[in-house]
């Protein structure tokens, strides 16, 4: 995701008027659910179930405790390989906020990090288990800023200490417990008919999969990288206040590389499989979008009709013999529908700041199988940036 939009969804937040965030007794909350892919596509080789809740908890004013919890349960099943995956992530820090003129509040804590993870992977003769467990140090850094009553956002740096590594950048919404004091007399104009909007966001987003499973009789791994880039612009008119008839159209990158490998100690066998995806995508997707409230932060929902192109190259070597390699061309057209909900915030006359929370889409290609996902709460949402034209 874009570092440009977070930064700016963090620090427009100068105009609000908010008193008593931090004080001794507030208790915030926040999370992420999705949906596993074998749950709608039964087809799916790999199926990730990865739930999660953070809860911070003023002890006094300024100083808070904060818990994380992150679990992740994850299945694959590829031609020659088996397994699944199932890790604990569990944090607990101490925080001290410090509080500025604005309704900005930044913070420093130190705290530990405790993970488990276990894994088991194999063929249909013969399989394995392994299990890891360690506690390190961390130290964050970050900044929490108040959109109304219930909901803040906040970005947090966060590195494990001794040394310093494994830095990360998160972005999150927290709601609060309690209702919290908030003024905010502002009453939106961008949502009214007749008015014009165009914007759109940039993003990115890289995962790692790895797993390393060695015994007395075998040696089995397989990683996969998954690194996409993503760019698109949306344009509407406001057909009746509150609700937005527009075209969002996009293209994106991924390339995606998997590699597998098995060794047989008492046979001295080795197999090795490596493959490499390029895709490039151009989109095109009419939708409807309805704003609720008339203050400065509103909930959204979104519809849209999804048309998709898709160029796709793919390269496959056995044994790392690239004169045998396998190469695939292909072009698709997909279409489908994507149901979405949100939150909004309009800055001043013109801006409005978009986060996407989850979604629930259903594609389908030809001569494949219909492909459905679902998340419910996404852990980092994805944000846009529109400029509105008022009407005159």
């Amino acid at each position: 995701m874009n570092r440009f939009f977070k930064s700016v969804f963090v620090l427009v937040f100068f105009s609000l008027n908010v008193f008593g965030q931090i004080e001794k007794g507030n208790k915030y909350i926040w999370g992420s659910l999705n949906i596993p892919d074998n749950v709608f596509n039964s087809e799916s080789e790999i199926n990730t179930f990865k739930p999660s809740v953070q809860y911070t908890h003023f002890l006094r004013d300024g100083i808070a405790i904060q818990g994380n919890l992150k679990m992740e349960k994850s299945r694959y099943n590829f031609s020659t390989i088996s397994g699944s995956k199932y890790n604990i992530e569990a944090g607990l820090s101490l925080r001290k906020y410090f509080k500025l003129k604005t309704n900005l509040f930044p913070y420093s804590g130190l705290g530990v990090t405790g993970i488990r993870n276990t894994t088991s992977s194999g063929n249909s003769k013969q399989g394995n288990e392994g299990y890891q467990f360690f506690i390190t140090p961390k130290f964050e850094v970050g900044i929490m800023a108040i959109l109304s009553s219930r909901i803040s956002i906040s970005a947090n740096i966060n590195a494990r200490l001794f040394p310093i590594s494994n830095t990360t950048v998160d972005i999150a919404l927290n709601y609060s417990l309690r209702r919290l004091s908030f003024k905010d007399s502002t009453t939106i104009e961008q949502t009214q008919a007749k008015n014009w909007i165009i914007g759109g966001g940039i993003s990115t987003d890289k995962t790692n999969t790895f797993n390393y499973i060695e015994s007395p009789l075998v040696r089995n791994s397989y990683s996969e990288t998954k690194f996409i880039k993503e760019f698109n612009l949306n344009y509407g008119k406001f057909i009746k206040t509150g609700l937005l008839l527009g075209v969002r159209t996009g293209i994106s990158w991924v390339e995606y590389q998997y590699e597998e490998s098995n060794f047989q100690n008492t046979q001295s066998i080795f197999s090795y499989y490596e493959r490499t995806t390029n895709v490039k995508q151009y989109s095109v997707s009419p939708y409807l979008k309805k704003y609720y409230g008339k203050n400065r932060f509103a909930l959204f929902t979104s519809f849209y009709v999804d048309f998709e192109y898709k160029k796709t190259k793919s390269e496959a070597a056995y044994q790392g013999n690239y004169n045998n390699a396998q190469l695939m061309n292909n072009d698709y057209l997909t279409y489908g529908m994507t149901a979405s909900y949100g939150l909004a915030y309009f800055l001043g006359k013109h801006i409005v700041i978009e986060a996407d929370l989850g979604r629930f889409s259903i594609s389908k290609t030809k001569d494949q199988p219909r492909f459905m996902s679902l998340s419910l709460l996404n852990p980092s949402p994805q944000f846009t940036l529109n400029y509105v034209f008022l009407k005159k």
